[in-house]
């Protein structure tokens, strides 16, 4: 169980795990932030003002009831997991 908290850490925040293995931060203190954080964003309301912060565009589109919450979300979360290469 130990091992997929890491790794589910790791994904979450390698800046997290990071201060982890230095000894920084306390493992379990660790998974409570990823805990904390994962409710926060799952909101609606969250997700609405993450959208409009970091892609207006999308935030647009939801306004104009072209795209809906969950599906404007589905398509930031895929930019910033796999953001275009340049050049």
């Amino acid at each position: 169980m130990r091992l997929s908290q890491a790794r589910a850490l790791l994904h979450h925040s390698r800046d997290l795990a990071e201060s982890v293995l230095r000894g920084v931060t306390p493992f379990d203190d660790a998974l409570a932030t990823i805990k904390e954080e994962q409710q926060r964003f799952s909101s609606t309301a969250a997700k609405l003002e993450r959208i409009q912060a970091a892609a207006p565009d999308l935030a647009d589109r939801i306004a104009d009831e072209k795209l809906s919450i969950v599906e404007a979300n589905a398509i930031w979360m895929e930019r910033e997991l796999c953001p275009r290469q340049v050049g």
